[in-house]
């Protein structure tokens, strides 16, 4: 199993059978990279607390 860590520790991603396709790996980055840029700046607390909701709307 591989996995990806983001810079806090958190595991952002498994995969979970040999090594991943590279696709799915940039993907995955590029989904990360895109949440840094959004939390960053004066739309940073917005998007804080739609992240949030959106994690926690589903259970």
């Amino acid at each position: 199993m591989i996995a990806l860590v983001d810079g806090n520790g958190i595991l952002r991603a498994q995969y979970k059978r040999g090594l991943p396709d590279v696709d799915f790996v940039a993907r995955d980055l590029g989904l990360i990279f895109d949440e840094v840029r959004n939390s960053a700046g004066a739309g940073g607390l917005v998007y804080e607390a739609a992240h949030l909701f959106a994690c926690y709307a589903t259970y």
